[in-house]
């Protein structure tokens, strides 16, 4: 994986998890997800992708664990 760059924007395939609060008939599938946005943080473990961002803060974000990442493609 490259370097990633604060405030770029990235298109980001993972790995979704699944709960169940409810009866249901067990099914272990996993989810693929693709999510868009601005990374607004990085850690050893994880990132997190911004929809909005500001010079000081970010909103609609939601933060990946780096195993659930399949891939991480940087966009123009």
């Amino acid at each position: 994986m490259d370097k990633l760059e604060i405030g770029t924007i990235y298109k980001v395939d993972w790995l979704d998890a699944i709960a169940h609060a409810h009866w249901h008939t067990p099914d272990a599938s996993i989810v693929d997800c693709v999510s868009v946005g601005y990374l607004v943080d990085i850690t050893d473990d994880a990132i997190e992708l911004a929809s909005t961002v500001s010079d000081v803060e970010c909103n609609a974000s939601m933060v990946l664990p780096r195993g659930m990442i399949k891939s991480i493609k940087k966009l123009k």
